[in-house]
């Protein structure tokens, strides 16, 4: 039995195809500011296998090009209507060159151009879009893009000696239910682990010793929770030397406060698969 036929409905050249997801992207950006909770971020230029499952006959498979991804959903154009309901499989490649299939419903489909449509797909389960080809141009993955303070709780250590980013720090966390706590050099603060802290804020230049390091540390003593490192140089090959010493997040100083609260979010809140729409 020979590979299913994949059928290019889209029949679209390659730029043309880049300047209508320009122009989706521009009125996206227009007018109002965003009010999601999960954050949508765009996928570089790919196109991929949308299986269309067929209660009354064989599964179609048909080229779609994909325009945004989160941890619930996906949005892609499509050379057709898709009716909201519809059970679909998409097929998207992943960092490491592996084809993921990720099953889920329609949602949603409007009308673009000609049989052009845009359509919404809700995944059955929530995936990690770090693993494929994001584009993430304000430096992070984090998931939540709008960040309700009042459902932050549990306790936070952070490391960190300079007096006026542990002000900054208190000031965004004031109107949560989190706990924080102080360490002014890597000592006390390992010393703090004791506590079970759920996240752990890190600065990279403490005066005994260094942030890379102390995450060593860390994970030698058993703790196994999330650390956001911080640096007040924008490095992205620190970033990936801190995320390959266990870090789960480099960011970089002067942090805005809703960068704050949605690092916190990522590992504070135990989902954001409470979103109402797909991508």
């Amino acid at each position: 039995m020979g590979a299913p036929q994949v059928i290019d409905t889209l029949r679209m050249p390659a730029k043309e195809l880049e300047a209508v997801l320009r122009e989706l992207d521009r009125h996206a950006h227009k007018g109002k500011a965003v009010q999601r909770k999960t954050k949508r971020w765009r996928v570089q230029p790919q196109k991929m296998v949308v299986s269309v499952v067929n209660e009354l006959g064989p599964t179609s498979h048909v080229l779609a090009v994909p325009r945004n991804l989160s941890h619930t959903g996906i949005g892609f154009l499509f050379g057709g209507f898709l009716h909201p309901g519809t059970r679909v499989f998409v097929t998207l490649r992943r960092m490491d060159g592996q084809a993921a299939n990720m099953p889920g419903t329609v949602v949603h489909c409007r009308l673009i151009k000609g049989r052009l449509h845009e359509v919404g797909m809700r995944f059955d389960r929530e995936v990690n879009p770090r693993e494929f080809f994001i584009e993430v141009r304000d430096g992070y993955a984090f998931r939540c893009e709008a960040v309700d303070p009042s459902h932050l709780k549990g306790l936070v250590l952070a490391v960190e000696d300079n007096e006026l980013d542990r002000r900054l720090l208190q000031q965004n966390f004031n109107e949560t239910d989190v706990e924080l706590m102080f360490a002014p050099d890597g000592a006390k603060g390992l010393e703090l682990l004791r506590n079970q802290p759920a996240l752990v804020f890190l600065d990279q230049g403490l005066p005994d010793m260094d942030g890379l390091d102390w995450i060593g540390k860390a994970r030698e003593r058993g703790h196994e929770g999330p650390i956001v490192m911080m640096t007040a140089t924008i490095d992205h090959e620190l970033r990936l030397a801190a995320i390959g010493a266990g870090a789960s997040e480099l960011v970089f100083k002067p942090l805005p406060p809703h960068v704050i609260l949605q690092a916190a979010a990522e590992y504070l809140l135990p989902s954001a698969s409470g979103e109402s729409s797909a991508a």
